[in-house]
């Protein structure tokens, strides 16, 4: 179905709802609801290209949506199916119709099937500056993501995952990721101790849009045992991984070195809120951390083990009033093929104001270092927003974005503002 098939197919549907009474503001179909969901975007960016030349401009969107969620069953579904039509007021050659489109099924525990997982398909189309270049990308990507367990007794169940994702853009290197996993875990002893033992199967391809012309062909055998048991209540527990990593490179890629390379992983951490809800009510937690190397290290890199991991806490300080923190550190694959390291902190705040308003206030300090060649950008981030709530259906938003970095690199050393309004009906 091309854009303009699916905007009539929107309106027609929007159409015919819109002549139903209010209260049935939305389609009952096969147990579950089925809404339009249409968004007026106006915007201005001071940095349409990035750090790559100077310019700004006013973007103009409409993101008309089909939206269908179903809860009953066994089966939850969620689908979603929309366009994003954007126009420039100066430079109309970025004028692009971005299709968008996900599918989510959920097996939940617990139900009448012994079975337990999810299935996730998605597309997306956008077109925005990407930090690891500093230039404005267009950027296709598709993604299928597996995961379930089927259970073999009343202690053991078989352990099966499986991705693949595609990214096409139309300038640096477009990459292919397959991955496939299957495990045994053993639980239910030692008070309530599982034991996962997992082998997975990782391979990553690109196109070689780099400065060297030479596309990454990367695959790895991973072998690991992970150990965990609860810490507290039934939904705290803590988790101890050992593994180990067969990385093989092309020859190409480390330029005639060892084309092969084993080495540890080691991670550590609590699934579920680190700090117990009987005592913590109006907390929320979460922390895990390793120690690796990049799953998928970038050309020319050879650095050893790293540390990364996450902390998350957000605490329901007031009944209307809300804080959050954020840190993370992690290894990146860049569109140019390198590892890039990134680390983050970030402090928030949402608050309710009146009735139908609520506004958010963002922060943060991110460090992001390249390796091969080095480069070393330090970003000052900081976000606000105002949502309010007109009726049942109309909704507006006014929303301002600061990213101001200071860079090794003249292209990556410049500051972007985006402000943002708009509005959005649902029905």
């Amino acid at each position: 179905m091309n854009i303009r098939q699916f905007l009539l197919l929107a309106g027609a549907t929007g159409a015919a709802l819109g002549t139903a009474p209010a209260v049935f503001g939305f389609a009952e179909v096969a147990r579950g609801e089925l809404l339009l969901s249409t968004s007026g975007r106006a915007m201005y960016d001071s940095r349409v290209f990035g750090g790559y030349r100077s310019g700004d401009d006013y973007i103009f969107s409409l993101d008309p949506k089909l939206i269908y969620k179903r809860e009953a069953g066994q089966i939850k579904m969620e689908a979603d199916l929309g366009a994003r039509i954007n126009r420039y007021l100066d430079y109309t050659s970025f004028n692009s119709e971005d299709l968008v489109a996900s599918l989510t099924l959920r097996l939940p525990p617990g139900g009448t099937s012994l079975a337990s997982g999810s299935f996730l398909v998605s597309y997306d189309e956008r077109t925005d500056v990407n930090y690891d270049v500093n230039r404005r990308l267009r950027e296709k990507s598709f993604l299928a993501d597996l995961e379930t367990s089927i259970p073999v007794s009343l202690k053991v169940a078989v352990l099966l995952e499986g991705m693949f994702r595609k990214d096409e853009r139309n300038q640096f290197s477009d990459r292919e990721t397959r991955s496939g996993s299957v495990g045994v875990r053993y639980q239910n002893f030692l008070g309530g101790s599982r034991l996962d033992l997992r082998y997975r199967r990782l391979e990553v391809e690109t196109s070689g849009g780099n400065e060297f012309g030479i596309p990454l062909d990367q695959s790895s055998d991973i072998y690991s045992a992970t150990f965990s048991r609860p810490l507290y209540e039934e939904i705290v527990r803590g988790f101890v991984s050992y593994g180990y990593r067969v990385l093989h490179r092309s020859r190409a890629e480390v330029f005639g070195g060892d084309a092969s390379e084993g080495g540890s992983i080691f991670s550590i951490g609590i699934q579920g809120p680190f700090l117990p809800p009987s005592r913590f009510p109006k907390l929320d937690s979460s922390l895990s951390f390793s120690y690796m190397k990049a799953e998928t290290p970038g050309l020319n890199d050879s650095t050893g083990e790293r540390f990364h991991g996450n902390l998350s806490l957000a605490w329901q300080a007031r009944e209307r009033t809300k804080l959050t923190f954020n840190a993370r550190r992690s290894l990146d694959l860049s569109v140019e093929d390198r590892t890039v390291e990134t680390t983050s902190v970030f402090f928030g705040v949402d608050q309710a104001i009146g009735n139908f308003m609520t506004g958010n206030l963002s922060a943060g300090y991110e460090a992001r270092d390249y390796r091969a060649p080095t480069r070393e950008d330090d970003a000052f981030i900081f976000r606000s927003s105002l949502h309010y709530r007109i009726t049942r259906s109309w909704s507006a938003t006014g929303e301002y974005r600061l990213r101001a970095t200071d860079s090794t690199s003249r292209v990556a050393d410049y500051a972007r503002h985006v402000v943002v309004l708009s509005g959005n009906y649902t029905f």
